[in-house]
């Protein structure tokens, strides 16, 4: 049980809901749009680009964070209030090899 988010960690990413900001390292900064139950987010890790991304109901609310590092991925989630929940409906990867 983690009793501390993982956006505080230096390789959490983080796309607030109650802000819209982003979150990094326990660092914050203004992002895009607000979220609310039953909207759509799309997250976009690119490591191409080396960039990681979110598309709110199908807008694009650009680049979050650039200069990604090589490495393993995990996608989490933060609940923090009784009776949230989320539904994962579809995952796509693309190799570019």
């Amino acid at each position: 049980l983690l009793t501390k988010s993982f956006t505080t960690d230096m390789m959490g990413y983080g796309y607030m809901s109650n802000t819209g900001a982003t979150q990094k390292g326990g660092k914050v900064k203004k992002y895009g749009e607000k979220f609310k139950a039953g909207d759509k987010v799309s997250v976009i890790l690119d490591m191409n680009a080396k960039s990681l991304s979110f598309i709110l109901n199908g807008e694009d609310q650009g680049i979050a964070f650039k200069n990604i590092p090589a490495g393993d991925y995990r996608l989490a989630v933060s609940l923090c209030e009784k009776l949230q929940k989320i539904t994962l409906s579809k995952t796509t990867i693309w190799d570019a090899k």
